[in-house]
């Protein structure tokens, strides 16, 4: 029997093709991202009033206050304001944030802060915040710095449980973490 050595190299290949595509179609192809139960928020360490600080080490927040407003940016005759568009009433919080890391700017824009409200969530109202005069600047807080500023929020009439979530920028924190002042 004559052996034909060009046959074998093919076979060869085939079998090495086959092999391959077998052994990927076994490899785990899921992503490598963590599951849903993997970054789940862990419950809030602790829950802070207004007037207390938290720090992440690289930044601290401070809720100064609230107060509520029906109308924003009304001139003496009563034009030019706004009113919420949905809900009843805007919600202004009065905050600080200092950037207590030694050598890295650290920007904190709007959208990090969320009221919650009888189990709903609310962002930041970046038209009605513009009309405010101490509207916060969040971007960027150079080490050192320390920026105080108000952010408003429409929120339903009768809101009950007003919390707001703030989420630290991962640069600052290292990775996700949020922190929770109760607002009443």
């Amino acid at each position: 029997m004559k052996y034909n050595a060009n046959i074998s190299i093919t076979k060869l290949y085939i079998f090495t093709l086959i092999l391959i595509i077998s052994i990927t179609g076994c490899i785990d192809t899921v992503s490598q991202t963590p599951s849903a139960a993997q970054t789940a928020i862990q419950p809030y360490r602790h829950i802070y009033s207004i007037g207390q600080s938290t720090s992440d080490g690289n930044t601290t927040i401070t809720v100064n206050g609230v107060r509520y407003a029906h109308v924003l940016g009304e001139k003496n005759d009563g034009s030019d304001g706004i009113r919420p568009d949905l809900f009843g009433k805007f919600l202004i919080i009065n905050i600080t944030i200092e950037n207590i890391s030694p050598d890295n700017d650290i920007s904190y824009p709007g959208y990090q802060f969320f009221i919650l409200a009888d189990g709903q969530i609310y962002g930041e109202d970046e038209s009605a915040s513009k009309l405010l005069a101490n509207q916060f600047n969040g971007t960027p807080i150079v080490p050192g710095e320390r920026r105080t500023g108000e952010l408003t929020f429409e929120i339903p009439e009768e809101s009950n449980d007003l919390k707001l979530r703030f989420e630290y920028t991962y640069k600052s924190a290292g990775g996700f973490r949020l922190e929770m002042f109760r607002l009443n």
